[in-house]
């Protein structure tokens, strides 16, 4: 029986993205390694596939409206550590130079994510 009421132990056991875990075991059998180092690697997996579930289960459960304060508060908490990873990187810079990055920053990303035209 499962601890966490909802979920069922086999949940947790299977693996979230099975083609990164063909990928892990591969790599792992290529060095030579062991995946099952110890109990607590199993432990850890349970519990982020269990964060994971919960995470999907909530959102599922979530009207339209919510979803988008949810993304909204994601975005500013993002933006918050992009603010915080610049600050780390240029000590001197004040407010307004750290925002300018950041603005820029994020125009970059906005390239980088964008679908390409394909050429006619």
């Amino acid at each position: 029986m499962s601890a966490f009421p909802g979920f069922a132990v086999e949940d947790f056991r299977r693996p979230l993205r099975p083609e990164i875990s063909c990928l892990y075991e591969r790599q792992l059998a290529e060095r030579g390694g062991s995946r099952y180092v110890s109990g607590m690697e199993d432990r850890i997996a349970d519990d982020a596939r269990f964060a994971l579930l919960a995470k999907v289960r909530q959102a599922r459960m979530m009207s339209g409206e919510e979803r988008m304060v949810a993304g909204i508060r994601l975005f500013a908490g993002v933006c918050e550590r992009m603010k915080e990873g610049i600050r780390d990187e240029r000590s001197t810079a004040d407010d307004e130079e750290v925002h300018h990055l950041l603005l820029q920053r994020l125009v970059k990303l906005r390239r980088l994510t964008k679908p390409q035209n394909p050429l006619p």
